[in-house]
C-alpha cells in the first residue's frame, strides 16, 4: 500500500468532525495538526509515520482535542506523556512494531496520579519493555474495566504481582505472550474482584492448572462467576471432565471458541 503525504493543514476546517482514521499516511507539519478539530471524539492513527516527530504533534492532540474519548497510535510514543492530560480520554490503544520500544513511563504515571481519570479501555500491542515500574503504575489505572496485552515476550508472572488497584476490572486479555503462566494469571483472579472474562488466545504456557485453580477460587472462596475464553493454550478438553470442573460448586465456565480481540 502507498504511504500518501498528509499536511498537517489538510485535517483543518473538519469544526464537527468526531471520528479521524489515518492509515499508512506521512504526516508532515504535525505542528499544524488537528488545530480545528474540537469536536473530535475517535482519533485512529495507524502506520503513520511522522516528518516531524517532537512534542508538538501530542501537544496538539491534548490542547485541541479536548472532547476526545478513544485514541490509537501506532509506531510511535514520544513525548507521549502529554497525551494523559485528555480530560475524557476512555479508551486507548497503542501499538509498536519494533523490538525494544520502551512503553512510556511518564503516560503511566500522570495516568497513576489521576488513578486513571476516565480511562476505562486499555489495549497493549507489540513488544513493549516492561519493567516492575510501568506494572506498578498500570495496577493503579483503577477506573480500568478491561486491560489487553498482544504479542508480547516481555510480560511475565511477576509483573502481575504490581496489578494491586484494579477494583473495577472486568476484562482481561491475552494473546501470544509466551511467558506468563498459571501463576500470572491466577494473581490477576485473586487480586481483581470483579474480573469475570479472561480472553487468552496462543500463550502456550497456559495450562489445565489454570482452570482447576479457578474453579476453587471463585467457587469455594469467593463464590463469584468467571468465564475462560481460550484458544491455542496447553488446557484440554479432558478437564471439561474433572470432578471439580463438574462440582455444583463450580463458578467457572471454560469455552474452548476463537478468541479474537
Amino acid at each position: 500500500m502507498a504511504v500518501i503525504r498528509l499536511l498537517g493543514k489538510h485535517l483543518c476546517g473538519f469544526d464537527k468532525l468526531q471520528r479521524l482514521v489515518l492509515r499508512d499516511c506521512l504526516l508532515w507539519n504535525s505542528g499544524e495538526f488537528g488545530i480545528p478539530l474540537r469536536k473530535l471524539r475517535t482519533l485512529v492513527l495507524d502506520d503513520c509515520c511522522f516528518e516531524v516527530m517532537n512534542q508538538s504533534l501530542y501537544q496538539k492532540v491534548a490542547e485541541c482535542c479536548e472532547e476526545l474519548e478513544e485514541l490509537s497510535f501506532s509506531g510511535c510514543d514520544a513525548n507521549f506523556e502529554i497525551i494523559a492530560q485528555l480530560p475524557n480520554l476512555q479508551r486507548c490503544t497503542l501499538k509498536t512494531w519494533m523490538t525494544s520500544n520502551e512503553l512510556n513511563l511518564g503516560f503511566l504515571s500522570t495516568l497513576a496520579e489521576k488513578k486513571g481519570n476516565k480511562l476505562a479501555y486499555f489495549k497493549l500491542t507489540g513488544q513493549f519493555e516492561i519493567s516492575n515500574e510501568h506494572a506498578r503504575f498500570l495496577g493503579q489505572l483503577s477506573s480500568l474495566r478491561e486491560l489487553y496485552w498482544c504479542e508480547n515476550d516481555v510480560l511475565e508472572d511477576d509483573h502481575f504481582k504490581f496489578f494491586n488497584e484494579l477494583p473495577l476490572l472486568k476484562r482481561f486479555g491475552l494473546s501470544f505472550c509466551g511467558r506468563v503462566t498459571d501463576v500470572g494469571l491466577m494473581r490477576l483472579i485473586r487480586k481483581c474482584p470483579q474480573l469475570d472474562i479472561i480472553d487468552i488466545k496462543n500463550c502456550d504456557e497456559i495450562t489445565d492448572q489454570l482452570v482447576l485453580n479457578a474453579v476453587y477460587c471463585c467457587g469455594k472462596a469467593t463464590h463469584r462467576t468467571l468465564v475462560l475464553n481460550v484458544e491455542g493454550t496447553r488446557i484440554s478438553s479432558t478437564v471439561l471432565m474433572h470432578p471439580d470442573y463438574l462440582s455444583p460448586q463450580n463458578m467457572v465456565k471454560l469455552n474452548f471458541t476463537n478468541v479474537t480481540f
